[in-house]
Order: C-alpha cells, then sequence, then structure tokens
C-alpha cells in the first residue's frame, strides 16, 4: 500500500462499498455466537443505500479509505438533534454517531481505521457535536480495544436471552 487516500462517497463507489458492507457483515456473523446474524444476497446494496439515506437525513458524511482506486474501508457519521423526549431525561446536547466502521482485513492494523475516525470526529466537531457515540457489537473485541484506546467509553449495555429457538 502506498498511501490511503481518505475522500467522501461518490455514486459510482456503489457496487464496490456493497462489497465491502457484505464482507463486513460476514465478518460480524463470524463473530456472532449465538448465530443470530444472517446476509440475503440483498444485503450489502440495501444496507449501503440505507446509510446513504440516513447519511443524507441526518447531516452526516460517508467517508471512504481507498488504495489505488480501490476502496479498502468506510466510516459512516450522523448528527442525531435531540427531540422533546430526549430533554425530558438527557441534559442538552448535540451527538454525533459513528454508525458504520469498517476496513478490509489486509489492511488492518495500519493506521486506516484511525484516520478514518480522525476525519469523522474533526466533521462532527466541526458541526458542533459535543459527544460522538458507537454501537459496537459486543462480540468484536477488537474493534471495543480499538475504540477504547480512541478514548471511547461503554455507556450503554445491550443484553439478550433466548427464549425459544
Amino acid at each position: 500500500m502506498d498511501q490511503a487516500i481518505i475522500r467522501e462517497y461518490r455514486e459510482s463507489d456503489l457496487i464496490e462499498v456493497s462489497n465491502l458492507v457484505d464482507e463486513f457483515q460476514d465478518y460480524l456473523i463470524s463473530l456472532d455466537h449465538l448465530s443470530r446474524m444472517r446476509r440475503l444476497p440483498s444485503y450489502g446494496t440495501e444496507h449501503t443505500n440505507s446509510i446513504l439515506k440516513e447519511v443524507g437525513e441526518q447531516s452526516g458524511k460517508l467517508l471512504l479509505a481507498t488504495d489505488n482506486n480501490r476502496v479498502i474501508g468506510l466510516i459512516a457519521g450522523t448528527i442525531k438533534l435531540q427531540t422533546p423526549e430526549d430533554l425530558l431525561e438527557s441534559n442538552p446536547t448535540v451527538d454525533g454517531r459513528v454508525t458504520e466502521l469498517y476496513v478490509s482485513p489486509s489492511y488492518r492494523n495500519s493506521g486506516i481505521g484511525k484516520i478514518l475516525m480522525e476525519k469523522m470526529e474533526a466533521y462532527l466537531i466541526e458541526r458542533g457535536c459535543n459527544a460522538i457515540r458507537i454501537f459496537v457489537f459486543e462480540s468484536n473485541v477488537l474493534a471495543r480495544n480499538f475504540y477504547e484506546k480512541l478514548g471511547y467509553e461503554e455507556r450503554l449495555i445491550d443484553l439478550i436471552k433466548i427464549v425459544k429457538d
């Protein structure tokens, strides 16, 4: 790898990004010890379109890492404005949310994930966010450790009990 280039998503990236989203889902499935996740054939395209819609509706951004014009990583972030209901239980804040972060396995541990996070954090801070949140799959220990090294800490924990197969 020469030098990864970080840039915004373009419509011409749809197929490559969809393939990367499929790869990400397959990775998460491999970590799912409860076998609750799956990936249908249309997942990559449908989920990519969902990301783009969410980014468009919530003042967000989708950034890509490329190497020799090949998409090797992505990060999506949005801005969540508080509703009147939120303000009943929370202090006023503007939260950014990293909704997706994935780097292809052969490019991990090369600093690309950190660069993507730095770029997204800068964007969200520039837009007035004073906190940034990330949902991370509990079994994804590598991601959890990565985020903790960047200063993120646990805030909410989602528990599950399987009561019927």
